[in-house]
């Protein structure tokens, strides 16, 4: 087993270590590289990350954009299938592995692990939205973000450079078809949530951003994620009571969202990127839950929030 993981990352000093030390543990002694490409870092990441060396390599450019890293790694990476990984997030002990396995062959290939939301920390308007967001059927890993993702050789072959967007993973998504994504259930990432309703709007604005540019810049790569929609599925999905009774916070806030990003879209040439730094705590602070994500959660899947 071989390939290589890149990590974009933009002021993680927070969360770095966090992030390699779960990565490394999945990796093992198996000959896999790790790049994190420090970009526009204005603390300490970098030095953080250069801790891990040798197995971890650290790329540092002034330049901060999360796609401009993403091409800087991939022009650093000689090994394949490769593994794009979010600088924020945890990984089960057998995510690397099994998402190499997955996309392992000459065929196209591109893999995304399931997904759990770490909502411990957020208010109940925030757990409320999380607790409808995954369970509607759009929202399904392979089809949203959720920290990661994976393409083979052929995969990669499917476009040269990342493009000059926001939404990097919605762009991967659309370069292939339903059969083509591979969805590996026994991975799985820890995305913690944020922790205020605020925080929440910004990175889901953000998000339906990436969107709405996607469809003025690579409607073709869009068209694949809107020829998936079940929209009686959905319909059947708000209906449930569990559902029903927290759907009200979730319209409001995609309301809003939506709001947002059309007015953001006007001015798209002068975007700020917002993020949330709520979820970004000290490693100490989210040790517990990163243990128990990587112990007990082995094996779950995104199946187990329905």
């Amino acid at each position: 087993m071989q390939g290589s993981v890149i990590i974009p990352a933009h002021n993680e000093s927070a969360v770095i270590e966090r992030t390699l030390t779960s990565l490394l543990k999945s990796i093992g002694d198996q000959p896999v590289d790790v790049f994190v490409v420090c970009n526009g870092c204005t603390d300490d990441t970098a030095a953080k990350a250069k801790q891990f060396a040798p197995k971890v390599q650290v790329i540092e450019t002034e330049i901060g954009s999360k796609v401009h890293a993403l091409n800087l790694g991939d022009e650093a990476a000689t090994k394949f299938p490769r593994i794009y990984l979010d600088a924020d997030i945890d990984v089960t002990p057998n995510f690397v592995p099994d998402m190499i396995t997955a996309m392992e062959g000459d065929d196209v290939s591109a893999a995304w692990p399931t997904v759990r939301y770490e909502t411990s920390d957020s208010s109940w308007i925030v757990k409320a939205y999380y607790y409808v967001w995954p369970r509607l059927p759009y929202n399904q890993p392979g089809r949203i973000g959720v920290g990661a993702y994976g393409m083979n050789e052929a995969a990669r072959g499917r476009f040269e450079e990342f493009p000059k967007i926001i939404s990097d993973d919605g762009f991967v998504r659309g370069q292939f078809t339903k059969p083509e994504r591979t969805i590996v259930p026994t991975c799985q990432t820890l995305v913690y949530a944020p922790s205020t309703a605020s925080m929440l709007i910004k990175i889901r604005t953000r998000s339906r951003l990436g969107v709405y540019e996607l469809k003025s810049t690579h409607a073709a790569v869009l068209e694949r994620h809107h020829s998936e929609d079940n929209r009686w599925e959905t319909i059947r999905t708000i209906l449930r009571p569990d559902v029903l009774i927290r759907f009200p916070v979730y319209l409001i806030i995609s309301l809003i969202v939506r709001y947002r990003a059309k007015k953001q879209m006007a001015n798209l040439s002068s975007y700020n990127w917002e993020r949330d730094d709520s979820s970004r705590k000290g490693d100490g602070e989210n040790a517990d839950t990163a243990q128990k994500q990587n112990g007990d959660s082995k094996h779950e899947t995104v199946s187990s929030l329905k």
